[in-house]
């Protein structure tokens, strides 16, 4: 899996704290081929935390652009890292950016 050290310099700078912090780590941790991402009740089972306080930080993690949905699944952002080969990360990146995914500023992360 590639990490992105700018984006995750971003990420410090948001207001994203303590088990939403704790969250994405077990999600980057987790996350399957191309990003897609386990359900909040298996993240929620392997922390050892209740399902709502995971659904809260996906919230969060959503809000800061850190995970996006497509119809019921959540993917981790391709801007903090990737699982998967280059060719699929550069369609991941023009599908996120022509559906406008992600605001302007998220994308100032990666560069």
């Amino acid at each position: 899996m590639r990490v992105y050290q700018d984006a995750l310099s971003w990420l410090i700078t948001t207001k994203l704290r303590g088990e939403t912090l704790r969250v994405l780590l077990k999600l980057v941790a987790e996350a399957g081929y191309q990003n897609i991402l386990p359900s909040q009740r298996q993240i929620a089972q392997k922390l050892g935390i209740q399902q709502t306080s995971v659904s809260r930080a996906y919230r969060q993690l959503y809000d800061a652009q850190a995970i996006y949905k497509e119809g019921r699944q959540y993917y981790l952002s391709p801007l903090l890292c990737w699982k998967g080969s280059q060719k699929q990360l550069e369609v991941a990146m023009q599908e996120l950016y022509s559906s406008q995914k992600l605001l302007s500023e998220a994308t100032d992360a990666r560069h």
